[in-house]
């Protein structure tokens, strides 16, 4: 059974979640009180509310991924696509060839080619 300190779901003690000094918001900046719930992610801190991905504002539910990329949070989505785009700023083969792709698709929906000929309908 939970004591009056413990979390009646995770029965850690409660003041562990708590800020313990005030402190600012690595999001917001702003003042946490240190009597307010907080999220942690290493060193940096959190409002509960401010604990979203940086990049699109995903709130984040218990068991979520979450990635700190400079000193930012992120959702898995939004880490992933910005490690493909740094990766490729390096090898300007694949972005050439992407490129390359993007123009050749767009050529081709420009000429009509794939949708069916008004006689054949």
């Amino acid at each position: 059974m939970a004591t009056k300190q413990e979390c009646t779901g995770c029965k850690k003690k409660i003041s562990d979640r708590l800020f313990g000094t005030t402190g600012y918001c690595s999001a917001c900046s702003k003042m946490i009180p240190a009597f307010e719930m907080v999220m942690r992610a290493k060193s940096n801190v959190y409002h509960l509310e401010c604990f979203a991905c940086q990049q699109c504002n995903h709130r984040f539910c218990v068991g979520d991924k979450f990635f700190l990329c400079d000193n930012k949070i992120l959702c898995e989505y939004d880490y992933e696509e910005r490690m493909v785009f740094a990766n490729m700023s390096y090898n300007y083969n694949a972005l050439t060839q992407i490129k390359r792709q993007t123009q050749s698709l767009s050529d081709d929906l420009s000429s009509g080619y794939g949708s069916p000929s008004p006689g054949s309908l």
